[in-house]
């Protein structure tokens, strides 16, 4: 018997996986695209591709010792993570990307771990399987539009129209939340 609480959590976490593949897939593939536009060569890109992970070091500390109630902690990934985006869609640029990276990673770091959390704490047994399946199942939508999104609209905006796009999805997420 699924209730409005369960229906509400698997929406955000569904929505929290699909915002997190989405920014991955529109993004990461057009990286020599950009590279070649901020003149950056490989060694910098690798750096751009490794920043993520900064941020993810930075959330697990954060995540066990913030004396910040849960909801606290997903406010601070969501705003993380939209301002991430927001970072770049102002200053496109190298160290705009790395820094945005970061803080993308940090926030990313937070909200998967938490929602995942939330998911796992707050859904019946008995609904748990369609529950994680719906939310990975949707997470795969973003993993599928975000070459295509990132495709048509780096050619219109460069690098900033995506990020802006994922600015406002991340408002969106912000709110939600």
């Amino acid at each position: 018997p699924w209730t409005r609480e369960h229906v509400l959590i698997v929406a955000l976490c569904s929505y929290n996986e699909f915002q997190w593949s989405l920014y991955y897939t529109a993004i990461i593939p057009l990286l020599p695209f950009y590279a070649s536009e901020h003149h950056f060569g490989l060694f910098m890109q690798g750096v751009v591709l490794a920043s993520l992970q900064i941020g993810w070091f930075l959330a697990l500390p954060f995540l066990q010792l913030a004396p910040l109630r849960p909801h606290w902690i997903v406010y601070i990934g969501a705003f993380a993570y939209t301002l991430a985006a927001a970072m770049v869609a102002y200053s496109p640029g190298l160290w705009t990307m790395i820094s945005g990276r970061v803080v993308e990673g940090f926030g990313s770091g937070i909200l998967l771990i938490m929602m995942t959390s939330v998911l796992a704490r707050e859904i019946p047994p008995e609904l748990k399987g369609r529950a994680f399946g719906v939310t990975k199942s949707v997470a795969c939508f973003g993993l599928l539009f975000g070459p295509v999104v990132g495709g048509l609209l780096y050619p219109i905006g460069g690098i900033r129209l995506p990020m802006l796009v994922l600015t406002v999805m991340g408002a969106f997420g912000l709110l939600a939340y």
